[in-house]
Order: structure tokens, then sequence, then C-alpha cells
């Protein structure tokens, strides 16, 4: 495939999606960016797919080439995003790809619209449970939308305020690409990306009140959406990731149930797909044919 092109839309709310195309197949992939990132950081993996396939790979509201007029409240937000995307360029059905916070969003689209979703990837995703942000001063959950944007997620909002770039890097090299770092130009090349981020604590108070599952999480009850999800879904760790843990992706596979598969790459970290592309998508070639 050809290097993706990168486009935008205007969505039915006001708001414009950037995003990135690649490939003229038949069959659709649609891919969801984590926290803090746009979809800068697929961009190396795209023309790695199959011809067979159209590939899209979205900015989320608030970050890369999208606007962020309304800031998001929930993930629910990000999640009719998705659809009014859909929507708008008329697809029909797909195979979604989520990763860390965009594995979040992915889950709840295909809770919500399960009958678009042909197969769901979850990449080194946040649990059905969300991501509960714990209180540093007694190892409870945080409480108030004010605690959590402080609190929580204070350290990298900070980051973001002073459009630190050597502050995200000393951030990534510790916690996103601890086991092996992109070569020089394209780290920097997504480093400078985070710095496009609006959404940023918003998104962080959304995750810590996202529940899929039946149980509670800490901070509230589960709204049980997790059982709608019935198509098979490739669930993929990096053994080294020190975002998402091993308890998490169980959780995941857990309330998933049996069409859920789970494998861990070895020797990665929280980008899997970044950290070894080929094997990735052998992986991912295998689950979908």
């Amino acid at each position: 495939m050809e290097k993706p092109e990168v486009k935008r839309v205007q969505l039915a709310n006001g708001e414009t999606l950037g995003y990135r195309v690649c490939g003229q197949g038949e069959r659709t992939i649609v891919l969801i960016h984590g926290n803090l990132v746009s979809s800068k950081y697929w961009e190396r993996l795209m023309p790695a797919f199959p011809s067979q396939y159209t590939v899209y790979a979205l900015d989320m509201r608030g970050v890369g080439e999208s606007s962020y007029n309304r800031p998001i409240n929930s993930v629910w937000d990000f999640a009719d995003d998705v659809r009014q995307f859909i929507e708008g360029m008329n697809l029909k059905r797909f195979i979604l790809v989520g990763w860390s916070m965009g594995g979040g969003v992915s889950q709840l689209f295909t809770a919500q619209y399960p009958a678009l979703v042909e197969k769901l990837v979850l990449l080194d995703s946040v649990s059905v449970k969300g991501f509960p942000y714990p209180d540093p001063d007694n190892g409870k959950y945080l409480k108030t939308r004010e605690e959590v944007l402080t609190k929580g997620a204070g350290d990298l909002a900070a980051l973001l305020v002073q459009g630190s770039a050597e502050g995200f890097r000393a951030v990534w090299d510790m916690a996103v690409f601890n086991v092996i770092q992109p070569d020089e130009d394209w780290y920097k090349e997504l480093i400078d990306d985070i710095l496009t981020c609006r959404f940023f604590p918003d998104s962080a108070w959304a995750m810590h009140n996202f529940n899929l599952s039946n149980e509670n999480n800490g901070v509230l009850n589960g709204n049980g959406l997790v059982d709608r999800i019935t198509m098979p879904v490739l669930v993929i760790r990096g053994d080294n990731d020190m975002i998402v843990t091993q308890e998490m992706v169980d959780e995941t596979v857990g309330a998933l149930g049996p069409t859920a598969q789970l494998q861990v790459m070895a020797d990665c970290g929280h980008a899997v797909f970044i950290d070894k592309p080929k094997e990735f998508m052998s992986r991912f070639e295998a689950f979908v044919e």
C-alpha cells in the first residue's frame, strides 16, 4: 500500500475529524488511537495491511487534525464521534482495532453497534472496567473530577500546558517505548504529535468513569454492556507494558468470555504494533482470515 493520506471530514455534531486513509480494498479496517496521541501513531503500520483492505485511522476529537469545539465528558462522546464518522463515510461493516484508551472507545462502540463490527482487536487496551485512578495518599480511588485532573493526571496535564517535548520524551522512554525505541526521527515526530492534544485531561476523567463490566470497579457499577460484544475478539498485550497490567487484560478477556483470545507479545511495551510491527501483522492476519 501507499503512504496514508491525511484528510478531514465534518461531523453532524459540528466537530471536524482528521483521519488517515490508506489502500483501496473491499474490506475495511478502522483504527482508534490511544490517550494523548493521534492517528500519527498508526502511520507506518497502515501500508503493511494486506491489499484487500481500505484502512482508516481516526484522530479523536481534540487531537491531531481534529477540532475540539465541545470538550468531551465521557467515553460516550468519543464513541459517538466514531459513529458519526462511520455514517458520514458510509462504512457498513469493518474490523475495529483499538489501542490503549482507543481500546475502551472501541469496546463501547462495539457494544452499541455490534452489527457494524465484524471482528474486534484490542491492543494494550484499557480494561472493560476502565482506568480508575488510585489516590496516592490512601490507595483508594479518587472521587471527584478535580481530584482526577490534579492528583491523577496533573503531571501529564502540566507537561501539555508547558508544551514540553523533553518531558514527554522522558515519560515515553519509561512508560511507552521502555523496551524498543523507534528510530530517532520517527520518535521525534511521535513526541511532537502529543503536543497537538487538547482532550487531556478530560480523557482521564472519562476513563476513570468507564465500566462496561457487570461489576463495580471501585468507582462505579458496570453497565453490563460488555455482554453485547459477542463477535471474535483478539486481545494483545506487550509483556513489558508499564501502563496496562496483565490483571487488566485478564479482566477484559474474562468478561468477554469464550469469543475472546489473549495473546502476549514478548519483549514489547505499551505499543506492540510499533515495537514489533511484523509480528503484530502476522498475528492480525491469522486472526482475521
